[in-house]
Parts: structure tokens; sequence; C-alpha cells
């Protein structure tokens, strides 16, 4: 096996300890599927890590305005992932992923260019 790809399980299972660490005992105190909730947490995760990674794109290329709305937007969703340590219903938690998500698209196209944003 090649070492990128030993890399890449080694990625991926701290990935799945990563939400296995946050959730806790979340869908068996709310009623959920464990399974359901695992799927919006690395949804969540993912959106982290591709906003980390476009405002480093957008920091190089010298937007400055927009990398820092991004690592805003990282922040908030960090925030909305340890809404999970809480007893708040999966509704309200993906409705301020959604809020800071759809904020942070329309500030970004705003602060950027307008519609002839690169983030269009």
């Amino acid at each position: 096996m090649s070492i990128i790809k030993i890399r890449f399980i080694r990625l991926l299972a701290y990935h799945n300890l990563y939400v296995q660490l946050l959730l806790g005992n979340y869908a068996f105190k709310n009623g959920y599927e464990k399974n359901y909730i695992e799927f919006v947490a690395k949804s969540f995760l993912s959106t982290i890590y591709v906003t980390i990674f476009y405002g480093c794109i957008f920091y190089f290329i010298d937007y400055k305005m927009s990398s820092l709305l991004l690592i805003a937007t990282t922040i908030l969703i960090i925030g909305c992932l340890l809404l999970f340590r809480t007893s708040i219903k999966l509704s309200t938690i993906s409705n301020s992923y959604l809020f800071v998500c759809t904020t942070s698209l329309i500030s970004l196209v705003l602060f950027s260019g307008g519609i002839n944003s690169p983030v269009l």
C-alpha cells in the first residue's frame, strides 16, 4: 500500500474520531438515528475544510476581505458543530448552519465584485 493511501486512511480515521467526540450522546438523548447525525456533522466538517481552503486561496490572491469573511464563517460553523453538545433540536442547528452559509455567500459576493465575483 502506498504511503499516500495510508495517510489518507489515517486522516479519515481522525475525521471519524472528531465526529464521535463532537457528537457524544446527542443522537441517543434527542431520539435521532446516529448515522443521520454523523452524516450531518461530517457535512459540517467538510464545509469547514472547504472554507479554510478557499480562505487561504483568497488570501494569496489578495482578496483579504473575502479571506477574513471565510475565516469568520469557519469559526461560526465550528460554533454550529459545538451546538451538538447541547440539547438543542437538530432543526435549529441545521437552520443556524444554513443561515451562516447563506450570509457568508451573500457577503462574499457583495465584497468581492458583485456579479463579476470570483466566488460565483
